[in-house]
């Protein structure tokens, strides 16, 4: 696939979904996190429609609360 979506989440609750492309230049996003968040995750949401296998690397992520 061209394109798939990144999720940000923060306390088991979605709060950011970002759209990634092959050609994507490094960017920053800045994410807006309660007082009170325990936990921040991210995730991929990939189709498996296929038989192919994707390798994504995240990194640089700076965190500053």
């Amino acid at each position: 696939q061209d394109e798939s979506t990144l999720m940000i989440g923060a306390d088991d609750k979605c709060v950011k979904e970002i759209t990634l492309s092959k050609n994507m230049e490094p960017t920053t996003f800045t994410v807006e996190l309660g007082e009170d968040c325990d936990r921040l995750m991210f995730w991929l949401n990939c189709g498996l429609e296929d038989d192919t296998s994707h390798t994504y690397a995240i990194y640089d992520i700076t965190l500053n609360k």
